[in-house]
Formats: C-alpha cells, sequence, structure tokens
C-alpha cells in the first residue's frame, strides 16, 4: 500500500505540473484485496484519501465495493477514455508480488489493455535465477 500511495500521489502531483486548472488525467486505481477480490477507485483522490487513512489505521477497510476480477474489468470498460474502445488507455502496474509482476499483468495484455513495460511471461523468467541464466546461455 504504501509504494502504491506514493506513486498514485506522484501521478496527481504531475498531473496538476502539465496541465491548466479545470484538465485533469483520469487516474484510477485497481486495488487487489487479500480475499481475492477488485475494488476500483475510479479517481486517484479517493485511493489517496483512503491509503491515508490505511497508514493510520491499518485495519480500516474501505466502502467500495469487492468484485470479481472480471465484474472489475467491466466496471474499467465503462469508464471515460481518450481510445476509441473506451476503458483505459494505459495500465501502469505496481505489484512486485509473483503474482503482480506475471498473472495481473498477464490479464491486461490478454484484455488488450497497453502496458507499460514487460509482459508477465517476460517478468516470470526474470523472477527465477536459473531460468534467466538459462535464457542467457542459450
Amino acid at each position: 500500500m504504501m509504494y502504491a500511495f506514493g506513486c498514485v500521489r506522484a501521478f496527481v502531483e504531475a498531473d496538476a505540473e502539465i496541465h491548466d486548472e479545470g484538465e485533469h488525467t483520469q487516474n484510477a486505481v485497481l486495488l487487489a484485496n487479500r480475499d481475492g477480490t477488485w475494488s476500483v477507485f475510479d479517481n486517484a483522490d479517493t485511493f489517496l484519501k483512503f491509503a491515508a487513512s490505511h497508514k493510520a489505521d491499518p485495519g480500516h477497510e474501505h466502502p467500495l465495493a469487492r468484485w470479481t476480477l472480471p465484474e472489475a474489468m467491466s466496471e474499467i470498460s465503462r469508464m471515460p477514455s481518450s481510445s476509441s474502445t473506451g476503458g483505459c488507455d494505459v495500465v501502469q502496474p505496481h505489484m512486485f508480488c509473483f503474482d503482480g509482476m506475471t498473472l495481473h499483468r498477464s490479464i491486461a495484455g490478454f484484455l488488450g489493455l497497453p502496458l507499460v513495460g514487460s509482459e508477465g511471461s517476460t517478468m516470470a523468467l526474470t523472477t527465477h535465477k536459473w531460468q534467466t541464466r538459462a535464457i542467457v546461455e542459450s
């Protein structure tokens, strides 16, 4: 949560520097809950308020709905976008556990969402030192 908080705050600060007053970039946050469900914060400010309260009280639960991954993806697809297909314009992953580096990146690719960084299959190789060495040696 700490890393995501800093990253989203940086997005908001950069957005304020880049755009004129009244113009803003839509930064949604897809939060993976510990129980396997997902929540969608439709703007960065809502997420930052939750994250700040969570730092003060780690047991604090957010009031947002908890969805299965397909339900969360459906919610994201209804968000405004600058692309003709709707949904999100780009995915910037910030989960550095094995699933975040592999499975969740692969889901973005499967859904056809542009991803910043490497695909899940590439990241899977980098998480196992012996596999990485074998690839480099071949």
